[in-house]
């Protein structure tokens, strides 16, 4: 069996301060005693890794209000049934989905 252990300590590391909710701390807290590191290891790690990921693709264009207002009239438009109908199928979705899964767990 192969331990591995990486020390990072610089004098160069800025210190940060973030606030969590307390059930995100407690997982940090887990997290860290699993892999007998400290907390600062893991949000490290964590950062660098979200950083370094490669982004999302945009989901949303934004535009000028000018812009938008100039192409809202020819947007198409629900009827009254249409708007319910997407509403139901909106909440029948997120239902049939269930809880989800808690990432920090």
């Amino acid at each position: 069996m192969t331990n591995e252990y990486i020390c990072h300590t610089s004098m160069t590391d800025t210190p940060f301060s973030v606030r969590l909710p307390s059930e995100l701390t407690d997982a940090l807290d887990r997290r860290a005693a699993e892999r007998g590191v400290g907390r600062s290891m893991v949000v490290r790690e964590a950062v660098a890794t979200y950083l370094t990921a490669a982004p999302p693709p945009p989901t949303v264009r934004l535009m000028p209000v000018a812009a938008f207002l100039e192409i809202w009239p020819s947007a198409p438009k629900l009827s009254p049934e249409e708007a319910a109908s997407y509403a139901a199928d909106l909440r029948a979705d997120r239902e049939s989905l269930g809880p989800l899964d808690d990432p920090w767990a």
